[in-house]
């Protein structure tokens, strides 16, 4: 499995090999290997350390005051009762009491959502039109992170969900290169190393992977997955893993190279000019042998 060495802060992308994010020439790339890395990922995450301390301070505040309501709505709601009553039965206490939980919880809640979330990368939607279908053929070489899929290409997406958002943390697509034999009898060729597989992405059931965090160690060896401020905290996996047979849209650049100045053929001999990717290959998922 390759590990990215660099990180695009701006759409959340694994760069394998490369300093320059192809979605933009404007993107923050960080190089993961580099002094303070884990600190840019965290404050593009979750704001710089001074935001992250104020709330911090701030939570605090808010989870004290709440408490001291709470105890003030108990106290006041048992002298309430006494006054009302001139006793106290079980059934009174239990009701205070329970009326009380009831603010102490129900405002931790609110309080918790109005708390800032991560920024998120944009979902990458699919751009340009078709430069050909057709089909894939190769070797299955590579693992997907995900879910330890053996594939030929695989691209993933971790997302936190909630408070009516869809965050994207961390997105990767690597391939261990193949084949597109194209419905007008031409070849393309991407080569291996990074890929963008754009559409939708199928979601992971099974969260519990050990390969997965064990790959995101080797990503930020930093990491703390159960810190509050994880940079690349999720709890939704989708992932699109591409297979010998698999039927994909081209939808990046690619262009014409005689065969003999073209890398050697992966599997299949030689054809007068092969089509070979301009920058990072985009492509589409049409089917799937799966």
């Amino acid at each position: 499995m390759s590990h990215p060495v660099c990180f695009c802060l701006d759409c959340r992308t694994a760069l394998h090999g490369d300093d320059v994010c192809d979605a933009s020439d404007d993107h923050r790339v960080v190089k993961l290997d580099q002094s303070g890395a884990h600190e840019e990922l965290v404050a593009v995450a979750w704001g710089a350390a001074s935001v992250r301390e104020s709330e911090r301070a701030m939570a605090q505040r808010s989870d004290q005051a709440l408490v001291l309501l709470t105890l003030f709505i108990l106290l006041t709601g048992l002298v309430g009762v006494w006054l009302i009553t001139s006793a106290l039965t079980l059934p009174h206490i239990i009701g205070v009491m329970v009326a009380a939980m009831g603010v102490l919880f129900g405002g931790a809640f609110v309080l918790r959502r109005n708390r800032s979330f991560p920024l998120g990368a944009q979902p990458l939607l699919p751009s340009g039109s078709a430069r050909g279908c057709g089909e894939v053929a190769g070797r299955a070489r590579v693992c997907s992170p995900a879910t330890a899929t053996l594939c030929i290409a695989y691209g993933i997406e971790l997302h936190l969900e909630g408070d009516g958002a869809d965050r994207i943390m961390y997105r990767d697509g690597f391939t261990c290169g193949f084949e597109v034999d194209l419905d007008d009898g031409s070849l393309a060729r991407v080569p291996p190393g990074r890929i963008r597989i754009v559409g939708e992405l199928r979601q992971a059931m099974d969260l519990d992977n050990p390969e997965l965090e064990a790959y995101l160690a080797e990503v930020d060896s930093r990491r703390a997955p159960d810190s509050p401020y994880d940079p690349f905290r999720y709890n939704v996996v989708y992932e699109a893993i591409i297979l010998p047979g698999d039927r994909v849209e081209l939808l990046s650049a690619f262009e014409p190279r005689l065969a003999a100045n073209a890398p050697a053929p992966l599997y299949r001999k030689s054809m007068p000019s092969v089509l070979w990717p301009n920058n990072v290959p985009r492509i589409r998922q049409i089917t799937s042998t799966v």
